[in-house]
């Protein structure tokens, strides 16, 4: 098989359910959360393994720790170290 490369394909728009890279994270103080709603079209479950993987990547970059917790509506991280 062949493989050709493509030049000038423009780079889709991120799915809508992302969660930008962009939050306030370094301005969380210990005790701190934020609140993410229930993204549409995901099921909670869905939207709370989301939302723990980019926890766990906060971690990664910034060694805080973090805890998350599914309430109405959507799902709140905090910031507990």
């Amino acid at each position: 098989m062949a493989y050709t490369i493509d030049k000038n394909i423009p780079i889709p728009a991120r799915h809508p359910n992302f969660i930008p890279e962009s939050l306030p994270i370094p301005a969380l103080e210990v005790n701190d959360s934020i609140f993410f709603p229930l993204a549409e079209g995901k099921t909670p479950k869905q939207h709370v393994s989301n939302v723990q993987s980019r926890a766990v990547n906060w971690k990664k970059r910034s060694g805080w720790k973090f805890t998350c917790r599914s309430v109405e509506g959507g799902v709140r991280v905090w910031r507990i170290a």
